[in-house]
């Protein structure tokens, strides 16, 4: 679930989060206004087709580095909303475009809302599975950025930030989990200050 009127706003906050990770898996994505409203807008890809009608075919042949991101990245962001219309397939390029993310970021995390997972089967495919160092170096990086001032901070809702962030954790520290239990925070400024202490930064 996620606050009415902010879908524009995980838009962006997905493309931002993307862009860190260096995945370039979602179409560059900017905050807008129009005749007085604030939407998003994506660049268009030329070279993208939609998926539509072969998800579970095209989840099963998807290659081992796009099945990766696209899995990891719906789980980060908690997409309850990945199906065939939202998943597109760059042929050019040879690499998966996620669009429409608007009902990322829910309040509840997949830890605790198993529907983010079960609606994407992309994450299904990797669920379970050790994650390659490569991708977790990604995602640290993802979260030591999160410690610092920084965009998604700012657009996304201070419990939908915090609940992104515990899935990070989650990716992260499956295996110190009580670590994570004590340094839990009910404000943005408690999780940046007790995040610095907890990297040892």
């Amino acid at each position: 679930m996620v606050p009415v009127y902010e879908q524009y706003k995980r838009e962006v906050a997905a493309y931002l989060i993307d862009k860190i990770l260096g995945w370039n898996i979602v179409p560059e994505t900017k905050l807008v206004k129009v005749k007085g409203q604030e939407g998003s807008a994506q660049k268009w890809i030329k070279s993208a087709v939609h998926v539509r009608n072969v998800i579970d075919d095209f989840v099963a042949k998807l290659n081992e580095d796009s099945s990766w991101k696209i899995g990891l990245f719906d789980f980060i962001i908690g997409n309850d909303d990945r199906h065939s219309g939202n998943s597109m397939w760059d042929a050019e390029n040879n690499k998966i475009i996620a669009i429409d993310n608007g009902y990322a970021f829910p309040y509840v995390s997949s830890s605790k809302n198993p529907r983010s997972i079960i609606l994407s089967r992309f994450a299904l495919k990797i669920k379970n599975k050790d994650i390659p160092q490569k991708y977790l170096e990604d995602i640290k990086r993802l979260y030591l950025k999160m410690i610092e001032e920084n965009e998604v901070m700012d657009i996304l809702d201070e419990p939908s930030f915090l609940e992104f962030v515990n899935r990070l954790e989650e990716l992260l520290f499956r295996k110190l989990s009580y670590y994570t239990k004590v340094v839990k925070s009910s404000s943005k400024d408690k999780f940046r200050t007790n995040r610095c202490l907890f990297v040892g930064r």
